[in-house]
């Protein structure tokens, strides 16, 4: 899942650091009993 953040003004000086939090997830975590996700003898 990707968010967008807000344009952003590189030739401003920056007060506070960007920091970027990204984990990744199976396809069961959103598709409950809808999909095979990495548990299936497929994977």
């Amino acid at each position: 899942v990707w968010s967008s953040l807000p344009p952003i003004n590189v030739s401003s000086q920056m007060e506070k650091p960007i920091i970027l939090a990204m984990a990744s997830q199976d396809s069961a975590s959103f598709f409950r009993d809808r999909t095979f996700g990495a548990d299936s003898h497929l994977s």
